[in-house]
């Protein structure tokens, strides 16, 4: 399959693929950190959407013809990169997922990069980063990024995949919204945080969605955001002073209710009733 596959069919290969290991004995990974289910989901989605903008850039192709296993591809062929989920098993119980990138050569298999992900770190001592798993399988694979990358080294994604990053995000808590408010999670008048017209998530659910600070301030800040600046937000997608806690107060300040801030919710009995027949 060429450029052109989906988003959602980069995240079924990746999450049909994940391998479960049993390490014993001397080999046992330690405890520690763990990702969690939803730390996976959001990692699979951050990294199909690297992929996706990266292939439109580039030309990779992608190639699903060796089942759950995604390879990626240079136009002419010559060279092949795999990506691979494993999960393996602490010594305390829980699963530690790692997302591995393999370049395929004639002589044999080398080692791209390798990320853990929820709390784990990867070959640079940072956290897991899509961008720089993408970019780094470009490099294995000898393509440039069309256009060239902004300024300061950021990888500058296109508007397509800025907007699918923040729709994602808005309809899982719309999603929990929903039930949070059929289920009377968040009472009247409780602190919680606020997204779209009447919508409320409570402080743990916002941030199970986000791996770090800076994405969390980065949707607050789209979402109180009236009219987009996609070239200003290309440019510094990655840049943590961008998004940084002034630049949240700002846009709150300036934001026409809509948005996403903390603030006490305003659900009343008669909500929890209609949302409970249905209606």
């Amino acid at each position: 399959m060429g450029v052109n596959i989906s988003i959602e069919r980069l995240e079924h290969l990746m999450l049909a693929g994940i391998s479960r290991r049993r390490p014993a004995g001397p080999s046992a990974i330690m405890g520690g950190d763990t990702g969690t289910p939803t730390d996976v989901r959001r990692a699979v989605h951050e990294l199909a959407d690297a992929l996706t903008d990266m292939a439109e850039r580039t030309g990779i192709s992608v190639d699903e013809r060796t089942g759950a296993t995604l390879v990626l591809s240079r136009r002419d062929g010559e060279r092949n990169a795999s990506i691979h989920i494993d999960g393996f098993e602490t010594t305390e119980g829980g699963t530690r997922y790692v997302v591995s990138a393999l370049l395929h050569l004639d002589q044999g298999i080398v080692g791209i990069n390798s990320m853990g992900i929820g709390g784990h770190r990867d070959l640079t001592g940072d956290g897991f980063d899509a961008d720089r798993m993408a970019a780094s399988i470009g490099e294995a694979l000898g393509v440039a990024r069309k256009p060239a990358a902004p300024p300061a080294g950021t990888y500058g994604p296109t508007g397509k995949r800025m907007r699918s990053w923040y729709d994602t995000i808005c309809r899982r808590l719309a999603d929990i919204s929903e039930r949070n408010l059929a289920g009377r999670v968040i009472e009247p008048d409780e602190e919680a945080y606020h997204i779209d017209a009447d919508g409320y998530v409570t402080e743990e659910q916002m941030l199970e969605q986000f791996g770090t600070d800076m994405q969390l301030n980065r949707y607050i800040i789209m979402s109180c955001t009236y009219e987009a600046d996609w070239d200003e937000w290309s440019l510094n997608w990655n840049n943590p002073d961008y998004w940084s806690d002034e630049a949240v107060g700002n846009a709150i300040e300036n934001d026409d209710g809509l948005g996403c801030f903390w603030t006490s919710c305003s659900w009343e009995e008669e909500d929890y009733r209609q949302a409970l027949e249905g209606n």
